[in-house]
């Protein structure tokens, strides 16, 4: 309170970062809202970076859930907080979706981010959706916008492909060996979590003619590769 007129961005971020560490996130939130918003008093104000609001809205999701992040969100951009909303800013929000399995709204964010109303998504922003469809049981419209954020030419690498095959494991009707293949064949690196998901997505077939034999032939690639079996890739196979 004392030094407030020589707070900045930095500072208000680092205050933050610590209370969340120390589990007060409400408290950084408090203080977020106390310094940042048009109706504060002018003499308390601080401009704010990007940083600075990835550390506000990643506070409110804790604190509130994923809906409340994206209402923060939009009062950052309606009141023109940054010159320019970054995606790591959106990401924030995605991944408050994906740990409350909120379809709906992560959907919804990331189709503004590929149709320009929000900003471009990136790997990150891919990864979140699919794992909240994972989450929510929806591995169908997982594979759905895994096709359109790598039509809209977004790369690809090892998490999402194991996020993508987690996805299909809790649900029937999607083509997990297919992505494991099509992974191979545009040379995404995979490790030993690439098979144990892949071994997994199995499951609901596995008493269909054929479908044991496909998870031992899984088996075999995986030691083609050189990639040690965990644990749970052997459970996945048992």
């Amino acid at each position: 309170t004392v030094g407030q007129s020589y707070h900045n961005a930095y500072t208000l971020t680092s205050v933050m970062q610590a209370l969340r560490g120390c589990g007060q996130a409400d408290k950084a939130l408090e203080i977020f809202d106390s310094v940042v918003w048009e109706e504060c008093d002018a003499a308390k104000r601080v401009a704010i970076d990007a940083s600075a609001l990835a550390i506000g809205l990643s506070c409110c999701a804790e604190v509130n859930d994923a809906k409340s992040a994206n209402k923060m969100y939009n009062r950052a951009k309606n009141e023109n907080l940054l010159e320019e909303l970054s995606t790591p800013d959106v990401n924030v929000v995605l991944t408050a979706c994906s740990r409350e399995g909120n379809v709906s709204l992560a959907t919804q964010l990331f189709d503004a981010m590929l149709e320009g109303r929000e900003p471009k998504p990136d790997k990150a922003s891919l990864t979140a959706v699919i794992l909240t469809c994972g989450r929510a049981g929806k591995g169908a419209i997982a594979m759905e916008y895994f096709k359109r954020g790598r039509a809209a030419g977004i790369d690809c690498d090892t998490i999402m492909i194991n996020t993508l095959l987690d996805a299909c494991a809790k649900s029937t009707h999607t083509d997990g060996l297919g992505v494991f293949m099509d992974a191979i064949e545009k040379q995404v690196p995979i490790d030993a979590s690439t098979i144990t998901f892949l071994l997994a997505s199995f499951t609901e077939s596995a008493a269909q003619p054929g479908q044991l034999q496909s998870a031992i032939e899984v088996m075999n690639m995986g030691e083609f590769f050189n990639l040690e079996p965990s644990t749970a890739t052997l459970n996945a196979l048992l």
